[in-house]
C-alpha cells in the first residue's frame, strides 16, 4: 500500500508557520526585552541612543551623556547636572 503525499502551497505555508512559531518561542525572552519599558535593550532606548550618537558625532553615547556635557560646559550648579547613570 503506497502512500501518496502531495505538497501544495498551503502545506508549505503551514510548515513555515510552525518553524516561525518555534523560533519565536525559543527567542521569547530576548523579544520581550525589546518591548519592555524598563529594559536598557528596548527599541526606544536603543533608537534614542543611536540618534544621539549620530547627532553628536559619537562624542555622547546616550542622551544623558549629552545633557551632562552641556551642563558641564555651562558651569551650572551641581544639582542641575547629576552624574550620568552607567
Amino acid at each position: 500500500m503506497a502512500v501518496s503525499v502531495k505538497v501544495d502551497g498551503m502545506m508549505v505555508v503551514a510548515g513555515l508557520a510552525v518553524v516561525a512559531g518555534v523560533a519565536i518561542y525559543l527567542q521569547r525572552r530576548k523579544l520581550l526585552n525589546k518591548v519592555n519599558p524598563v529594559s536598557d535593550e528596548n527599541l526606544a532606548y536603543q533608537g534614542a541612543n543611536a540618534v544621539t550618537e549620530k547627532l553628536t558625532g559619537g562624542r555622547d553615547k546616550t542622551l544623558g551623556d549629552f545633557w551632562y556635557r552641556k551642563c558641564a560646559e555651562q558651569n551650572f550648579e551641581p544639582w542641575y547636572c547629576p552624574e550620568p547613570v552607567r
